[in-house]
């Protein structure tokens, strides 16, 4: 199954489960077009485990998705990070070892070499080096409400003891390949008590990017370690051209929407897989795009549901608070008789926050865009 080598860059993907969304360098489990690194892509395949990842026709069909997502890749590949077994320490491992009536260690065992027959292959099928990024601590002892999607069995030290002999073991059968390199944090995130020091998650299962930096760094050693530092520039954030484009600056970004003195915020703009809405406008209500930074944009797009049935209007202010005094433009999304409306941005200022300002009659959104001039690849 050949796969493209980069003649620039490397570029390396990250594939597995919600925590190999941890190297986009964004706290969000929402979709990512652009993360922190341009040469590190991310290749969620949902919540396969790293027991049962080699096998076909589980219930997360895990394995014929990385098939099907690579087969369609016309992106190179460099080599992978590989990111699981963080939802076997924290939901399998204890349970299948009292089942079993066994002990931890083996339990981990048993788990660790169904794993490296799926990373054997791995490395077989495309021929690319792998980076073994080790399961991270389990969740804090002071998190009180489980979630139902990432349910814990055991204590934190049970489920924390299975994560360090998963790790152990796991190194050690990296070490024994060639292209092979194995990376981890989890001893950064442990106290001395061996419980799980609880700034470094952001929702009390996924790790923050407050430890990208240290993550980075331990990958990079690994990869140098193991004969692999030609791929340590995949980690380089620096993707600036020498000519200006054009970049949508509200990506990843929740709106919020303002209807008298309601407010509440929506999912993060992006675009829809099945472009199913991502909010409606009714009755005069603003939407609200706090952009990061100021940006001199372009234009702002929209893709409605039907086409507008009367005009919209766009403000654009250089800063948050909305004010007045800080309004730089006004425009109008009129109607066309199309679904996709474009207003070009009349205006070189810095622009901190957007408002779009919909009529009487409900108005619904299905993407929205706000194009920057940027030197951003």
């Amino acid at each position: 199954m050949p796969i493209l080598s980069s003649d620039v860059k490397p570029v390396l993907v990250a594939i597995g489960d919600s925590h190999s969304k941890f190297w986009s360098g964004i706290d969000s489990q929402a979709k990512v077009a652009r993360g922190t690194f341009p040469n590190v892509d991310v290749l969620h395949l949902g919540p396969v485990t790293a027991h049962n990842i080699n096998t076909f026709g589980t219930g997360t069909k895990g394995k014929e998705r990385l098939i099907a997502k690579l087969s369609r890749r016309t992106r190179s590949v460099d080599g992978f990070i590989v990111c699981m077994g963080e939802i076997d320490c924290r939901t399998q491992i204890v349970k299948a070892a009292i089942k079993s009536r066994t002990s931890l260690d083996h339990a981990v065992e048993e788990t660790v070499h169904r794993y490296f027959q799926f990373l054997d292959w791995l490395y077989q099928a495309y021929a690319k080096p792998i980076l073994i990024w080790g399961p991270t601590a389990t969740s804090p002892i002071d998190t009180k409400k489980s979630h139902a999607n990432f349910p814990r069995i055991g204590s934190v030290i049970e489920r924390n003891y299975a994560t360090l002999q998963f790790n152990k073991l796991a190194s050690g059968l990296a070490e024994t390949r060639e292209n092979f390199a194995f990376a981890t944090i989890f001893n950064d995130m442990i106290a001395p008590d061996g419980l799980s020091l609880p700034h470094f998650f952001y929702d009390s299962i996924h790790v923050s990017r407050v430890a990208l930096g240290l993550a980075v760094e331990k990958a990079k050693m690994a990869l140098a370690a193991n004969n692999l530092a030609h791929l340590v520039d995949a980690f380089d954030p620096w993707a600036v051209s020498q000519n200006i484009g054009f970049t949508n600056v509200a990506e990843g970004l929740s709106p919020i929407i303002v209807s008298g003195p309601e407010k509440r915020t929506e999912k993060p703009l992006g675009i829809s897989r099945h472009k199913a809405p991502l909010f409606t406008l009714e009755n005069k209500a603003e939407l609200h795009v706090h952009l990061r930074d100021h940006y001199i944009l372009k234009s702002v797009e929209l893709c409605l549901n039907e086409p507008l049935p009367k005009s919209v209007s766009i403000e654009l202010y250089r800063g948050d608070d909305g004010c007045e005094s800080e309004l730089v433009w006004r425009g109008d999304a009129v109607p066309t008789g199309k679904t996709s409306v474009v207003v070009k941005v009349r205006d070189d200022s810095p622009i901190k926050l957007l408002k779009v300002t919909g009529g009487a009659d409900a108005v619904t959104v299905n993407e929205l865009k706000v194009m920057a001039r940027s030197f951003i690849l």
